[in-house]
């Protein structure tokens, strides 16, 4: 009602009708364009049909282009950031909830304040996703007390180089977990944090 777009809901109805009766066009969440507001300052653009991902990419270039321009808001000019997230479907689309999760997946993978203003969904952003979410509960655990093997202390000799001994030690936390082998402290201390 606010913009007058397609809602939500027709979205969702619609991407699951589309996926249960699929045709040879290729489709993506991003020619017959449809614009729906997804919610807040989310809108999603379904295409029925289109040539290629350059096709894709030329779209969304074009797109990140009228937004460099601002907005007239009264008398005063409002600039818009904008981050475009393209999703092509694929045979891992079941429903139209998993197509918007990978399209959100796909958002967290541009970073704020970067030039990089689009990204496509591929399937390592959701292996990198398992991953983390592996890492995060086995520190869930390892907080709670439940999990203490996996998280542990490493000790680095301090050594005097003048009279080459020992004067103490360095504590390195580190964090092994049996499915996923030894994790770096830059990937599990920026999980824990």
């Amino acid at each position: 009602e606010l913009t007058g777009l397609r809602n939500s809901k027709f979205l969702m109805d619609y991407l699951d009708t589309a996926l249960r009766h699929p045709n040879k066009r290729n489709k993506a969440v991003q020619s017959d364009e449809k614009l729906f507001r997804f919610d807040g300052d989310r809108f999603v653009v379904v295409f029925d049909d289109y040539e290629d991902q350059d096709e894709l990419n030329k779209w969304a270039d074009k797109l990140i282009r009228v937004f460099e321009e601002p907005i007239m808001i009264g008398s005063e000019k409002q600039y818009l950031d904008i981050q475009v997230a393209l999703v092509e479907v694929n045979n891992n689309h079941t429903s139209a909830d998993k197509m918007l999760r990978d399209a959100t997946l796909t958002l967290s993978h541009i970073k704020d304040r970067t030039p990089i203003q689009k990204a496509f969904f591929n399937n390592a952003m959701e292996d990198n996703l398992e991953r983390q979410d592996k890492i995060v509960k086995v520190l869930r655990e390892v907080v709670e007390g439940k999990d203490c093997p996996s998280f542990y202390l490493e000790f680095q000799p301090k050594l005097d180089l003048r009279s080459n001994e020992i004067i103490g030690f360095e504590a390195f936390a580190r964090l092994r977990m049996e499915e996923l082998g030894q994790i770096g402290p830059d990937e599990f201390i920026a999980l824990a944090e």
